[in-house]
This record gives C-alpha cells, sequence and structure tokens, in this order.
C-alpha cells in the first residue's frame, strides 16, 4: 500500500479502533472528574465539542487541560498518588535492581562466562535506562494504570538521547489486539506544531492546509497527526529495510485535505507497553481501582459538599429580623447587636437552628466509611502497612509477615501482568537498541542458540517469592530443632540446593556467589590440605617409635656379637 490506499488504510484502522474505545469513554470521563486533580485535553474532549474548546489547522479540537473544580475531597487522589508511588518504587524503581536477564536451565547456566555476560549486559541496560526519561514516563503509566485501568507508553530509538519515551494518557490513543488477546496495534495522537511538523518530516509532504499556514507565518499553530503503529502484514520477507520490519509505522494528518501519508517506517520489536490491570474476556481495555472506589469517591464528593454547608449555617446562619431594620443592616459580627422596633416577624435569632450533630454524623461517616473504603479500592494499606496498623504496638514480626503476605496476595496478579505487558516490553527494547548500536560485548560461544529470559527482582517480585522464602525458612528452623535431640536429621535436607534456591529467588547477583566449578576446586584443595594434615599428624604421632627404633640400631652396629657380654648387653638378666 502506497499514498492515498495507505492514508486510506490509517483512517479505516482509526474508526474502528475509536468504536472499541468508545464505551468506555464516559466511564472513564466520569472516574477522572472524581479522583484526578487536572483533567488532561484528551478528557475533556471525550464525547462532545465543548464551547471553550479550540480548533486547530484542520478543524479538530484542541485545547489545553484545567484544574478539576468538581474536586472538592481530594482523598481520592492522594489514595491514588500513594498506589502509583508504592507500584513505581516497588517493581520499577530507577534507584534499586529491578530485573535482570536470565539463561534457562541447561549447561550454559552454569558457566561462569555466561553469567559474567549477563550481569555485564544487565548493567549497561540499567545505565541506558537511566539517561533516559522511561522513569518518569513509567511514574505516569502507574497513575494511569491505577485510576483508568489501563496505560500506554511508546519507547522508541532517538540519535542525541539515546531513547525517548512518550507517556500516554487516556483519550490520547487507541490500542487493539491480536487472536492471543494481547495488544499489537497503537494509534495515538501526537499533534505538534508547524514548526515541528516541517522539522520532523519535509515541507512537500504536508497538507495544502499546512501549507497556507507556512505562506501566513503561522509556525506555531497547532496540526492534528496521528501515529499509527502495527502488524506488518504486508512486509517482504527477506529485505531489511525500514519498510519491511515487524511492526509498521505510520505518521498522518488527519486533515481532509491530506493525501497522503507524512511517513513510513518500522520497527523489528514490538515498541510500545499496554499494561492493563484485569483481563476481562475479549475486552481490549480494562478497569482498575478507580473503577472500584468511583462509587465512594462520588459520594465523597457530595458529602463534603454537605458538610460545608452544615458548618456554614451553624457560623453564619440565616438570620430571621425585623423588617424596619431592612435598610439599616445588620451587625453580623460575633457578639454584635442589630436593634430594631419591629416586632412583626417575633424574635429576632435564626430561621431555623442546625443540630450540631449533623456535622459530626457526616465527619464521622467520611472518616469511617467512606475514606477507608477508598483507601482500600486504591491498595493504599499494602503501601501503608505500618501507618495503618490499629491497636497496641509493637506487633510481632511474625504478625507483620501475615499481614504483608495477606495484602500482595491481593495485588499479586496485578504485579504479574505489569510486568509481562509493560517491563518485559520496555528491557527487550532497550537490549534491542542497545544491540543495534554495537554497544553490547560480544555473545559467548556456550549462550549460541539459548534463549535469555528476564526474571524481575524488584521489591514487590521479590515480596511475593519471599513467601515462598519464609516457609523454606520455618522448615529449616523445624529441622534445626530436631536436630538437638537427633542429630541424624541433618542428613535429610539439601543444604546445597536450598542455598542456590534461596540466593536465585532473592535476585544476588551472579558475580558475588561462587560457581560449581570453583565450589569442587576449593573442596578439592581443601582435602588434600585435611589429607596432608592427617599425615603429617601420623608421622608426628610415630616419631617417638622412630628415635628408639634409631637407638637400637647404632646399639647393634657399636656391639661385638663375639664378646660374651654381648647376649648380657642386649639382653639384661632380671633383677640387673
Amino acid at each position: 500500500m502506497e499514498g492515498l490506499k495507505l492514508r486510506e488504510h490509517c483512517q479505516k484502522r482509526l474508526g474502528g479502533l475509536s468504536n472499541l474505545r468508545k464505551p468506555w469513554e464516559p466511564g472513564a470521563e466520569e472516574v477522572a472528574r472524581n479522583t484526578l486533580r487536572w483533567i488532561s485535553p484528551y478528557m475533556r474532549n471525550l464525547g462532545s465539542t465543548r464551547g471553550d474548546a479550540q480548533r486547530s489547522a484542520d478543524g479538530s479540537i484542541y485545547n489545553g487541560g484545567q484544574a478539576n473544580n468538581r474536586l472538592y475531597n481530594s482523598k481520592a487522589s492522594r489514595a491514588h498518588r500513594t498506589l502509583a508511588s508504592g507500584m513505581s518504587s516497588g517493581m520499577s524503581s530507577p534507584s534499586q535492581p529491578w530485573f535482570r536477564l536470565k539463561v534457562g536451565e541447561g549447561r550454559a547456566a552454569d558457566v561462569q562466562a555466561v553469567k559474567e555476560w549477563i550481569d555485564d549486559v544487565t548493567a549497561k541496560i540499567y545505565a541506558f535506562l537511566a539517561q533516559t526519561n522511561i522513569y518518569n514516563a513509567m511514574q505516569s503509566s502507574y497513575r494511569e494504570l491505577g485510576v483508568f485501568g489501563v496505560s500506554a507508553i511508546l519507547f522508541t530509538p532517538h540519535p542525541m538521547y539515546g531513547a525517548v519515551a512518550y507517556a500516554q494518557t487516556f483519550g490520547q490513543y487507541w490500542i487493539g489486539q491480536d487472536d492471543g488477546l494481547r495488544v499489537d496495534s497503537m494509534l495515538r495522537d501526537c499533534s505538534m506544531t508547524v514548526a515541528d511538523l516541517v522539522n520532523k518530516f519535509s515541507e512537500e509532504k504536508v497538507s495544502p492546509a499546512v501549507k497556507r499556514l507556512i505562506t501566513a507565518g503561522k509556525w506555531d499553530a497547532q496540526v492534528s497527526v496521528r501515529h499509527l503503529i502495527e502488524p506488518n502484514t504486508t512486509r517482504a520477507y527477506g529485505k531489511v529495510d525500514r519498510t519491511n520490519k515487524v511492526f509498521r509505522s505510520i505518521y498522518f494528518e488527519t486533515a481532509s485535505d491530506a493525501k497522503d501519508v507524512l511517513d513510513i517506517g518500522g520497527f523489528d520489536r514490538k515498541p510500545f507497553a499496554v499494561p492493563r490491570w484485569e483481563a476481562m474476556d475479549t475486552n481490549v481495555y480494562s478497569t482498575g481501582p478507580g473503577f472500584d472506589a468511583l462509587p465512594d469517591a462520588r459520594k465523597l464528593q457530595l458529602q463534603e459538599i454537605r458538610l460545608q454547608q452544615s458548618m456554614d449555617y451553624l457560623v453564619r446562619p440565616a438570620l430571621n429580623m425585623g423588617v424596619s431594620g431592612q435598610n439599616r443592616g445588620a451587625n453580623l459580627i460575633p457578639g454584635g447587636i442589630t436593634w430594631t422596633d419591629d416586632l412583626s416577624a417575633g424574635r429576632a435569632g435564626p430561621v431555623w437552628e442546625i443540630n450540631y450533630g449533623a456535622v459530626g454524623a457526616i465527619s464521622g461517616d467520611i472518616s469511617n466509611r467512606t475514606e477507608p473504603a477508598i483507601d482500600e479500592a486504591f491498595f493504599t494499606p499494602l503501601f501503608n502497612m505500618f501507618q495503618g496498623l490499629q491497636g497496641a504496638q509493637p506487633r510481632t514480626a511474625e504478625e507483620i509477615v501475615r499481614r504483608h503476605e495477606e495484602r500482595l496476595s491481593l495485588i499479586g496478579p496485578v504485579v504479574d501482568r505489569v510486568q509481562v505487558e509493560k517491563l518485559s516490553v520496555i528491557v527487550l527494547q532497550a537490549f534491542e537498541i542497545l544491540s543495534a548500536a554495537n554497544r553490547l560485548q560480544p555473545v559467548p560461544q556456550e549462550l549460541l542458540g539459548t534463549e535469555l529470559s528476564i526474571e524481575f527482582v524488584s521489591i514487590l517480585a521479590q515480596a511475593q517469592r519471599m513467601i515462598g522464602l519464609q516457609s523454606m525458612e520455618r522448615a529449616l528452623g523445624f529441622v534445626g530443632n530436631i536436630a538437638g535431640v537427633y542429630p541424624a536429621i541433618l542428613d535429610k535436607p539439601n543444604f546445597e540446593e536450598m542455598v542456590n534456591e534461596y540466593v536465585e529467588r532473592l535476585g544476588v547477583p551472579a558475580r558475588t556467589m561462587h560457581s560449581d566449578e570453583d565450589v569442587a576446586a576449593v573442596r578439592q584443595q581443601r582435602a588434600q590440605a585435611e589429607q596432608q594434615r592427617q599425615q603429617m599428624e601420623q608421622m608426628a604421632a610415630m616419631a617417638p617409635a622412630m628415635n628408639d627404633m634409631a637407638g637400637a640400631a647404632e646399639l647393634l652396629s657399636r656391639t661385638d656379637v663375639n664378646s660374651p657380654s654381648a647376649l648380657s648387653t642386649l639382653m639384661p638378666q632380671p633383677g640387673v
């Protein structure tokens, strides 16, 4: 496909992907209005064309975001922030290891050169990610995931920075999936100014509307541009040019007079990550904690309004005054007196009295029911475990461990899904970029034809694996107790395999542990040294006997056996 046919294909995909997203838009907008402190321009334009929206050069809506003026209580926003920060620091912290490459079972996994190569490549990937903006993009992605149940990141090579990550917000992108229920297509809004459009692409490919803006010198005018990434089903196998990659990349204008695409390229690997909070049948989009907290978040805003109204009635009640004082005003200062001679309206004072218990009732319901429900929906107790402990302090270590295991089991499936749909895509894309730039060491011969896998060793990943380690520690403690009365039981555990499993789950770097070959060599040297020590001890024990034998031999050499006294010398008589 080329030219107009390719652009028509993009428009058809835009229409099809829009139909997949449309049923989710009203709910997403409602969640944003009750959770987020800032409403993005894409969220403001969902479903309608508001009067405050500005139009871009091709007629599409474009305007900036705004502060959320429907948010009266920020509890949902703060709980959502805790969830995003906890997942970011617990799954992909820039200051702590959160992944490592791994070789499957086989001889190559035990070769020290392979282990050191893997550690070196892992360190280079960490350094590469640190020099990009990927960690900022992932933080934004966790926020989107916690609110809308889905998020998207585009991670592509960059000639100056090595790579650049584009964090998308709901309403900015559309996604599609294959028959394996894996997201394989993304179409995003990447609107840019006329100046950026000309710098990134050629002036010859822009639409006539943009050319008129260039002629008028309107370089800061906004132009609606879309970017489609999808599997390249029409590629010619055997060719290595940029249009025959595994994934096709197309930039195009949405202007009606655009007759061609702006650019067509491709990627060898899927460059975008789209994690979802939960898999819901065949739906490409998903719900998340924001949807779970929506009823309570909506209720909280109403409660906050009623609470403030009740407090206003108590502090500044509606007054019942005489008609004659209408034009003279009233003294509303605390303790002030308003004089009037008109008693037709009855006794001066408030029109009605507010029950003081109403304020406490509403405030108590907010603190005891609504806000804890929002915290529970956003898993705040998991990340504020010690702050949320109630009752006598301090807690025992066993109780804390049990609480932690219980709460981790709730978020465990989400952690696994984020690792597969987001973190692994980012790591593999970084590996692909470094490999294409020849920034990695040559692959050891033992690794040729062997697949590498990714093992996640973040705080949350390790915490889930350490649930099994704690059972291992308890089993060893049980064996140790029995060994006090029955030492032979120590022959039952395979201590070396237990140590290997323990170290493996903790994600200890390979270079910090001796290989099996080194351990065997050390043990052989230790056995030889022990054997030599025993021989020396035996020789030292035999030294007195050897000395006696040497003395007897010397005596025999100096004795004349033909002498009559020789026998008495060699064999003294009894009593002599």
